[in-house]
């Protein structure tokens, strides 16, 4: 599954949510791009925006509502975010504004849109057979929004037009970096990867854990309401942590005094460095999903993790702190 819209570099000054308006806003407030050129720019959005009007109404009539110009206005203003996001750099995307064929752009972001509507399709439906054995409710609300997805969705008309039910959350808690198919496309992306990092695991170490966390929190395991892969891999840092290098989410016996005594007196960048450490020296940094996915998260996961083995509470974070049966 290839990235179409990854997360935008850190130190990056531009969001990626309307990113093409940003960067139109801020090249004329600060004239990195000629005024002539800005209005180039401007009146080949108006034509493709009034080319997108005729061809809805199929010529019937020479007005649209207010509502649907606005539409043709967001679609058109997303095909170029679809194009400059891939871009990774907001001094490359404004060159391109101010260097590049603008219908040519568009064109280039049409198609990203279109390849990221496939991708996403097709991760999601992986995702969701990884993580049928372990699926919660939550997580099975998701089929409601995701069959809208393969069958509303208006690349053409209303490209940025996607209404997500994500509160399945991600891992770490992350937030959707951009809207739209592209937002559909970051999402779905991610359940993929989680889905395989459960299923890298033994499913029955993996059923296990949910049913311990699920019983100290006085539920069902399909009612649990947190990230079914965050739990996983709370579990397996404990392990690894401990000195396990197996991909297995068994704990020694005495886990969670090893683990506050070793980092009672350490700094947060002290279990990053060493959970990093274990990653890439396990099994999970053969699978360059997985551990793309999860590598970037590792410093979140391991502040989480610091704040309770330095309070002497790991037997807290771990979902099943006294083992499995």
């Amino acid at each position: 599954m290839s990235t179409i819209i990854p997360v935008k570099p850190a130190g990056e000054q531009i969001p990626a949510r309307d990113y093409t308006a940003e960067l139109l806003r801020r090249a004329a407030a600060e004239e990195t791009i000629p005024a002539a050129r800005l209005e180039t720019v401007r009146l080949v959005l108006f034509q493709k925006a009034a080319e997108y009007a005729a061809a809805y109404t199929q010529n019937r009539c020479s007005t649209v509502t207010k509502e649907q110009a606005e539409s043709f206005f967001r679609s058109v203003f997303f095909q170029l975010d679809a194009a400059l996001l891939p871009l990774h750099s907001d001094s490359a995307a404004l060159a391109a504004l101010r260097d590049a064929d603008i219908s040519v752009l568009l064109e280039t972001g049409q198609r990203n849109i279109m390849t990221a509507y496939e991708e996403a399709k097709a991760a999601f439906r992986r995702a969701y057979s990884l993580t049928k054995p372990f699926a919660t409710t939550f997580f099975r609300e998701l089929l409601l929004s995701f069959e809208k997805f393969c069958t509303g969705y208006d690349a053409r008309f209303q490209a940025d037009a996607v209404t997500l039910n994500d509160f399945y959350p991600l891992l770490c808690r992350q937030s959707i970096p951009v809207g739209g198919v592209l937002g559909a496309h970051f999402y779905y992306t991610a359940l993929l990867h989680e889905g395989e990092l459960l299923a890298a695991f033994p499913r029955q170490e993996v059923s296990a854990v949910l049913r311990i966390y699920a019983k100290r929190y006085l539920t069902a395991p399909d009612m649990i309401a947190d990230n079914l892969a965050e739990l996983v891999l709370l579990q397996w840092s404990g392990a690894a942590l401990c000195g396990g290098t197996a991909l297995t989410l068994q704990l020694p016996e005495n886990a969670a005094d090893i683990l506050n005594s070793r980092y009672q007196y350490s700094r947060p960048e002290t279990v990053c460095a060493d959970l990093r450490n274990a990653v890439s020296q396990s099994p999970l940094a053969d699978h360059s999903g997985i551990y793309g996915y999860i590598y970037p998260l590792l410093d979140k996961l391991a502040g989480e993790l610091h704040r309770y083995f330095s309070s002497g509470k790991a037997a807290v974070i771990l979902p099943a702190p006294a083992g499995l049966p």
